[in-house]
């Protein structure tokens, strides 16, 4: 029986790009835990997003004679549209495939349907639950639930039955548990042995914890609120997050101030949502006529178009969970900086990271893996004794630093 080594690739005390690598003597399968790129587009290329990924697991380039792996596969659980732009930097140096759910192939290619960006030629996509072989390891998608449509747990099974679990816990739905009760027992077969957890949400102060359901019915109220401003609205919310840019569609348009969306954005909603129709900024609307008529419009604007703002008079600017998502990036402080100079009303309406600790610790206590890992929490001490304190094992392992499975 071969042992399984896992190794952390990336420092899990900091924000970033997470990468853990699971693997014997024969196949390495590598997880991508999630990306945190700089999106100030002025300091971090595309080109270098790639090259810092590769720096961290410079082996992967197939010309490296340190390769000893005869099987290697890439899996991410959600694939955001900067973590494409990064893939996409060095996928001619990776001789792997890349493994994302169907959900995330769909909205990264109708993210692409422009033609802005090079396909990623070695983008595979599967279904939920279906089985993929990697050499010796056995993985698998599971629907998580999570409000952002396109995120999945990954479950990784070695030879000698050893069980691997990755859960992001962002945007926990108590509409419909039964979903996470299904692939929980899916996992329940045999229990894990390690969990791999992130943890953003044990950074948010919630003791009055609200259930997503009314967060996001707060957020369409909110929005609501400001359509009436003869301001020009301007929103920046998560391309990944679907459902919530549907119900800003339909508030927007049953007001009667459709929003214009950018291409990518406009995109994702006809893919997902047939019956949509959607505006279009520089294919439906111009930007001259909404700078004519700010209050018939509500404009979807992201970071990197902040310019289009420039000719309104006091905007209103309304942060929905997209990127920068706050002043972990560097960028966040630029974007307000900038709102500032054109005399912007800023409002942060996002429901991101607010699942709440006490739903997540139950998801995590129903696996009750061996071993609790969690990463992407600017709060980690606090987090692994709250864990033990539910009489979970949990532990923060250096970077570089080996567990091994015999």
């Amino acid at each position: 029986n071969m042992t399984t080594s896992v190794k952390f690739l990336s420092d899990l005390k900091t924000l970033g790009n997470k990468i853990v690598s699971f693997s014997d003597n024969e196949t390495r399968v590598l997880i991508f835990l999630g990306f945190s790129l700089d999106s100030n587009k002025n300091k971090t290329s595309d080109k270098s997003m790639g090259e810092k990924l590769l720096s961290k697991i410079s082996e992967l380039v197939k010309e490296n004679p340190e390769t000893i792996y005869k099987k290697q596969a890439i899996f991410i659980s959600n694939l955001p549209t900067d973590c494409a732009e990064a893939l996409e930097s060095f996928k001619a140096e990776v001789d792997m495939p890349i493994y994302v759910s169907f959900q995330s192939g769909d909205l990264y290619s109708s993210s692409n349907e422009t033609g802005e960006r090079t396909n990623i030629s070695n983008l595979r996509r599967v279904d939920y639950e279906k089985e993929i072989k990697i050499g010796s390891f056995t993985v698998n998608f599971f629907h998580s639930d999570q409000k952002i449509i396109n995120s999945s747990v990954i479950k990784i099974s070695d030879s000698n039955g050893h069980v691997f679990v990755y859960f992001g816990a962002l945007g926990y739905s108590e509409s419909s548990p039964e979903k996470i009760d299904h692939w929980i027992q899916k996992l329940a077969n045999r229990r894990a042995d390690l969990l791999l957890l992130e943890g953003a949400d044990f950074s948010f102060d919630n003791p009055k914890e609200k259930k997503l359901s009314q967060k996001e019915k707060d957020l369409i109220d909110n929005f609501a609120d400001k359509l009436g401003s003869n301001h020009l609205v301007a929103i920046n919310p998560d391309l990944q997050h679907i459902l919530v840019l549907s119900a800003l569609e339909k508030a927007a348009r049953n007001f009667g101030r459709p929003i214009v969306w950018e291409k990518n954005y406009s995109n994702a909603l006809k893919k997902f949502f047939s019956d949509s129709k959607p505006l279009t900024l520089g294919r439906d609307i111009d930007l001259p006529e909404i700078i004519a008529y700010p209050e018939d419009y509500v404009l979807q604007n992201s970071y990197d178009n902040l310019d289009n703002l420039k000719d309104f008079y006091k905007p209103i600017y309304l942060q929905i969970d997209g990127q920068p998502l706050d002043d972990h990036d560097s960028s966040y402080k630029i974007r307000r900086n900038k709102l500032n100079d054109l005399s912007a009303e800023f409002l942060d309406l996002g429901i991101f990271g607010q699942t709440g600790r006490t739903k997540l610790i139950k998801i995590v206590k129903q696996i009750n893996a061996k071993l609790t890992i969690p990463f992407d929490s600017p709060n980690f001490e606090d987090e692994v004794a709250l864990l033990k304190a539910e009489g979970l094992t949990a532990k923060l392992p250096e970077k570089n630093q080996d567990i091994e499975f015999q």
